[in-house]
């Protein structure tokens, strides 16, 4: 993706933390895809995945006009929880911005927690 001009301070760098989790959902929202399914499959099908921790560590300053490459990855794994990994690049020059994870309750739309399908947990971390 791109540094969009409006997630840039005064001089340019896309400094607030809150881009963090809107690039990150971009590169989460993709994870399912590469399993065949999008996330929206998944919530149709009954598969809530609700944020419970998440932390991220700036790294290095992406400014505005940067490319940047979000790379996702599963973590951790329990029966009924999941850790997905990232970090942010910069392709130009092989820097990383930003580290960062999220932990996902596996729920019904109820609520109540729920067991991870055989597809999640089959995801080489």
């Amino acid at each position: 993706m791109r540094v969009r001009y409006a997630e840039t301070d005064k001089i340019h760098v896309a400094s607030y933390y809150a881009n963090d989790f809107v690039w990150f959902e971009v590169g989460r929202r993709q994870l399912p895809r590469s399993l065949g399914r999008s996330a929206c499959e998944l919530e149709a099908a009954g598969l809530m995945l609700p944020g419970s921790d998440t932390q991220y560590e700036s790294l290095r300053s992406a400014r505005s006009d940067d490319d940047v490459t979000i790379l996702i990855h599963r973590g951790s794994m329990w029966p009924a929880r999941v850790r997905v990994d990232g970090d942010a690049q910069r392709p130009a020059d092989q820097v990383v911005t930003t580290v960062g994870h999220t932990v996902h309750a596996a729920v019904h739309r109820e609520g109540c927690p729920n067991r991870l399908p055989a597809q999640i947990r089959e995801v080489r971390a």
